[in-house]
Parts: structure tokens; sequence; C-alpha cells
């Protein structure tokens, strides 16, 4: 909860301080967009809070490969949303995703931790499969940029309450790792792939974000010695072959 209030804080101001810089309106095109912005800020809080729950449940590794079964979540709720036509395909790749996801979890029991981590990520990755349904609507209209302000400012507001209730502490390296996940991996990055939603469908870029898998696995082997087992290496392929298949299946 700390880890996700400390990202979402840093990352409003980063945008608060930049939109003001060069002089950009505050102002959403449309009175709605405001109403829509609350819900996906709200949803963005509990998406990172949910990822960084299965991380701590799991394994970096684990929580990446569960929570990358989002492309394929939107995949399936586009159509829906913007009356597309949903292909017949989606059901078995989505049966394929779910096989990846069996092989990844030890046994379907919630005392094993990897289990509630494995949950923890898919919750993770269908909340973000909606943030990004809805940013595709708001892009539209609005700023990248000003998008991405409202959605982690409404997410700090959010979170705001709880952290009373919760005993913490942070020291001065603690604080400079949240200055740069608000900054750099969450307001700089979250805003690119904002933008690119107003030239490309939310499955798309979805799929361009489904290598983070790849990515963070290397860097936790390197940074964190964590090493994968080959059943979660083999689940993460069959999940990550589906969100493939799905993406490109609309082309």
């Amino acid at each position: 909860m700390v880890i996700t209030f400390g990202r979402v804080l840093f990352a409003a101001a980063a945008l608060s301080l930049t939109l003001g810089l060069n002089k950009k309106s505050f102002k959403l095109y449309e009175n709605k967009d405001y109403g829509l912005s609350v819900i996906l800020g709200i949803l963005l809080a509990f998406h990172w809070f949910s990822f960084f729950r299965a991380v701590q449940l799991s394994t970096v590794g684990i929580a990446l490969l569960s929570y990358s079964t989002f492309p394929l979540f939107t995949s399936l709720f586009e159509p829906l949303f913007f009356r597309e036509r949903l292909k017949k395909t989606f059901i078995f790749l989505a049966l394929l995703a779910l096989a990846g996801v069996y092989l990844m979890i030890p046994e379907f029991n919630l005392a094993y931790t990897e289990t509630k981590g494995v949950l923890w990520g898919i919750l993770s990755g269908l909340s973000f499969s909606f943030i990004a349904l809805g940013n595709r609507k708001l892009v539209q209209q609005n700023s990248p940029w000003l998008i991405s302000l409202y959605l982690d400012g409404f997410a700090c507001i959010s979170l705001l309450p709880l952290l009373f209730f919760i005993p913490f502490s942070l020291n001065f390296k603690s604080f400079i790792l949240l200055f740069l996940l608000g900054t750099i991996f969450t307001a700089l990055a979250h805003t690119l792939f904002v933008r690119s939603l107003k030239h490309i469908k939310a499955s798309y870029a979805s799929l361009a974000a489904s290598m983070e898998p790849v990515y963070g696995i290397l860097f936790a082997f390197l940074l964190l010695h964590e090493i994968p087992s080959w059943s979660t290496l083999l689940g993460g392929s069959l999940i990550l072959s589906a969100v493939v298949l799905a993406s490109t299946a609309k082309s």
C-alpha cells in the first residue's frame, strides 16, 4: 500500500510540474471524462497494489507472468467496449492462457503463497486491461500527460485515507527509490503507453507491453538472483503465446 501510494504521489507531482512549466491546460475535454478518470484512478491504485502483493507472495517472475494475461483480457473485452467483432479464436486462446496459469500454480490451495501470488497477479492484469480500455476512450480528445496526471492523482487520493491505518517508516534509500518509481517508471512510462493508444488499438499496445515479463525475469535474475522454475517458464510461455496470438489476430 505504501509503495503504491508513493508511486502515484511522485507521479502526480511530476506530471503536474511538467504541465505547469509547459503552460498546458489542466482541464479535461468533457465533464464525463472526470467521472471516468476517477474510476480508472481507483482501478490504477488496485492494479499496482495487487501487482506488488503478487511480488511479495511469490517472485517477480510469477507476478509478471500472471499479470501478463492483461493483453488477453483486453482483446476479449475491447470488442464489447468499442462495438467490434469478437473472434472465436479468443476462446481457445483464453483456454491456452489458463493452461499456462495452471502450470505456474503448484496446487489449487490458498495455503501456498505462490498460488496467492498468481491470483493477485491475474487480478492485476484484469484491472489493467480495463484501465487500457478506458484510456483508449479518454485519449481521443485529451492529452496523454493530462490523462496520466488525473489517473495518478485520483489513485493517490483514493489511497490516502488508508495510510492512516498502516504503520510505516521510510529511510532515505526508500525515498529515492519511490521517487524514481513514481517519476521515471510511472509518470513517463504510463504517459508513453497512453500516448500510443491515440494511434493504435489497446490490444496492440498491450502486446508491446507484454514484453515486460521477459525484461523483468532477466533483471530479477541479475539483481535479485531469482531463478524461475521450469514450470513457471513453461506456463509463462503458454500465456505469452496466447497474448501474441490474441493481439495479432485482430489485424
